[in-house]
């Protein structure tokens, strides 16, 4: 694609403009704020995948949080904040939608979310095959093509090796049956929305290319979609959205490695929102450094004007020259005289 020329870009809006036959585009849809925060006693004998569970959080997102250590115990009892507030994109106002980056699936009914689910996705690298992208969950839109309670795993060839099952259909309730309750065929190639025997899988990169959640998630999202129902896996680490004169930002993990720098990201996704002039630049780089992959509040104490484009300094205006006096028939100084040439 080649790019045209500033001044015929900047012609061509100017044209589009003022011509008053040009179609509008369409407002862009913005994301929608969801979730809560709550501080939930937490003790040794707490068990944080049932908590997760129970406020349908990630428990790595908790882990996070609250910084755990790498067995997900505090080394004393104390209260722990649970929080699933995040942002959903909202590329149409009914359907689902999967924000990879954010482990996370959002269910949307007239524009407003409904449900809200951690999930697992597919592995960033397959051992196997030494292939890093072979089993990455895809992004792009896509529907559900069929509804299944407890269907069969046919097991793809490939696997049966990997995984160590030398069958090519596992019946549900097979100890080695890993599809959970239910399953949402999607029109995507062998990419499908199930649930799991691994909960502790959920909110890593674990699986095959499917969606995994937990499957009391999986039953409730089961009876409320339908066949035809859009679904859309969007790659989106860093979002922001205003609500209620507070303005929000969302960093996660850039997972698959596709997002770039994200401080260049979240200051581009800010300006592009306008909202440049309303948060803490201290709070966006803390939350963009620590990637809580939680909705955090960047709003600026004071409102922060955008910094004006520095004018060109006005010309300084001249002194007036006094003219020194003359004796007759002398020139001033400094200036030219012209003298009629003696007719010959």
């Amino acid at each position: 694609m080649v790019a045209a020329p500033l001044a015929t870009g900047l012609a061509a809006l100017t044209l589009a403009a003022a011509s008053p036959s040009a179609p509008t585009p369409p407002p862009r849809p913005t994301p929608v704020l969801t979730g809560t925060e709550r501080m939930v006693p937490y003790t040794r004998r707490s068990s944080l995948l049932a908590i997760a569970q129970q406020y349908s959080a990630s428990p790595h997102t908790l882990r996070r949080i609250n910084n755990f250590d790498t067995r997900g115990r505090q080394a004393r009892p104390r209260r722990i904040l649970v929080s699933t507030r995040a942002i959903s994109p909202r590329p149409f106002p009914d359907g689902v939608v999967i924000n990879l980056p954010a482990f996370r699936l959002f269910q949307l009914r007239k524009g407003e979310v409904v449900g809200s689910w951690p999930v697992a996705l597919g592995r960033d690298f397959d051992r196997a095959w030494h292939n890093q992208t072979r089993w990455r969950t895809p992004i792009g839109t896509f529907r559900i093509r069929a509804k299944e309670w407890h269907p069969d795993w046919i097991v793809p060839k490939d696997l049966q090796k990997e995984l160590k099952v030398p069958r090519e259909r596992v019946p549900f309730g097979d100890p080695e049956y890993p599809l959970g309750e239910a399953k949402l065929v999607l029109t995507a190639q062998a990419i499908n929305i199930h649930g799991t025997n691994s909960p502790r899988s959920i909110g890593r990169l674990a699986s095959h290319g499917c969606i995994r959640m937990w499957n009391k998630a999986i039953t409730d999202l089961y009876r409320q979609v339908r066949v035809g129902t859009p679904v859309a896996l969007v790659y989106a680490p860093v979002q922001v959205v205003e609500q209620d004169g507070r303005v929000w930002l969302e960093v996660n993990r850039d997972v698959y490695g596709l997002a770039g720098d994200l401080h260049d990201r979240a200051r581009t996704v800010i300006q592009g929102a306008g909202l440049a002039g309303r948060v803490d630049p201290y709070l966006v780089a803390k939350t963009v450094t620590g990637a809580p992959g939680i909705a955090v509040d960047v709003t600026a104490t004071v409102t922060i004007a955008p910094t004006p484009r520095p004018s060109p300094p006005a010309p300084r205006p001249a002194a007036p020259v006094s003219e020194p006096a003359t004796s007759p028939g002398r020139p001033a100084t400094g200036s030219v005289q012209f003298r009629e040439s003696p007719a010959p």
